[in-house]
């Protein structure tokens, strides 16, 4: 999953939810070396990237990307599942999108002195930026994958296209997507559970 799954997968808890955020920000030793009080969102992070990457919707519809993106397709199923979320929010969650986009960017501020110093400004500009809104916007996307296309170079499949065939593909993404993030989310609150 992505930034916003990882963020709502949270459940409101902000330690929990700056350890969740902060994995994919930061190398591994960086990550084992974040406060104690962020480790549980830590685990909780790659338990839900463990959870995903073995369910059986999500394998399948990561099998079906494969001809046309390649290795990359792991990870733009992650991107997919973040906007399939945000276009489907009310579905999977009680609280408000924009109410909960708003707690975000508090907690993020509020805890910025926490974090390493390395990704202080960048997570500064998400926020100045609201970028969690930009997940339901199909253009957002689009620079999103051009972006990402920037950053990895050698595979045999562009990123340019993976918009339009978000677009073409919206009603089945969002179809496995709805059928199994409930799974995903029973998954993370029972972590939670028992963890206390």
């Amino acid at each position: 999953m992505n930034y916003l799954a990882h963020l709502e997968l949270s459940f409101h808890d902000t330690d929990v939810m700056i350890g969740n955020f902060l994995v994919d920000l930061l190398n591994k030793s960086k990550v084992d070396g974040l406060p104690e009080k962020y480790q549980l969102g830590v685990e909780l992070h790659k338990q839900i990237d463990s959870f995903t990457d073995n369910h059986f919707l999500v394998r399948c519809f990561v099998q079906d990307l494969i001809p046309t993106f390649g290795k990359l397709s792991p990870v733009i199923a992650d991107i997919f599942f973040d906007y399939a979320l945000a276009h489907n929010w009310n579905t999977h969650t009680k609280t408000n999108f924009s109410t909960f986009q708003k707690n975000v960017y508090q907690q993020l501020e509020d805890n910025l002195w926490d974090m390493p110093i390395e990704v202080r400004d960048k997570v500064s500009n998400w926020v100045k930026h609201k970028w969690l809104g930009h997940y339901s916007d199909l253009n957002a996307m689009k620079m999103v994958f051009e972006r990402l296309n920037k950053r990895i170079a050698g595979f045999e499949s562009s990123l340019l296209t993976a918009h339009v065939y978000l677009y073409d593909n919206q009603e089945n993404v969002f179809n496995v997507f709805n059928e199994f993030y409930p799974d995903l989310q029973n998954h993370a609150k029972k972590i939670l559970v028992e963890s206390i």
